[in-house]
């Protein structure tokens, strides 16, 4: 997934993790922390190892620390709009620009712009506008059927 250069998440290097909840009571919460590599993933195992031994020591595994509980809607982010990261090719033939934005939007796709990646002259990446999901697979079908243009990748962009 990617995120603009000004979101929290973009500021998460190396091997470390985070996690950004959103609660009613609390707003929006970076949980940020050692994540992926030799050191920090041994560490965490090793701490989580003897707090769960202490805990059993002490007879608290598995208590609660409130019974607060209310029922909520879990969004189901498969059936959500989305834009759109896409990396296009085309099989060592440049293709214009205008050429492939006026394909998609015969298809009702917009695209929102142009983002400059490093690759090869025959590439092309755009973000795209605001995609239902019927749009989205669409796009996914057209990019795979396609003898001129391939879509390599597509990710969603998290705003």
């Amino acid at each position: 997934m990617f995120v603009k250069k000004g979101h929290p998440l973009a500021n998460i290097k190396n091997e470390n993790n985070a996690v950004l909840v959103t609660g009613s009571a609390v707003g929006e919460i970076l949980f940020y922390g050692a994540g992926a590599g030799k050191l920090p993933t041994a560490n965490s195992i090793l701490n989580d190892v003897i707090t769960t031994i202490k805990d059993i020591q002490l007879n608290i595994t598995g208590s609660k620390f409130n019974n607060f509980s209310r029922t909520t809607n879990i969004i189901d982010a498969s059936k959500e709009d989305h834009k759109y990261f896409l990396s296009f090719n085309s099989d060592g033939n440049i293709l214009p620009s205008t050429k492939i934005r006026q394909n998609l939007r015969k298809s009702g796709i917009n695209l929102a712009g142009a983002v400059a990646v490093d690759n090869s002259a025959a590439g092309a990446n755009y973000q795209t506008q605001l995609l239902s999901k019927s749009q989205f697979n669409f796009l996914k079908q057209k990019g795979r059927h396609s003898d001129k243009l391939h879509l390599d990748l597509i990710y969603p962009i998290l705003d």
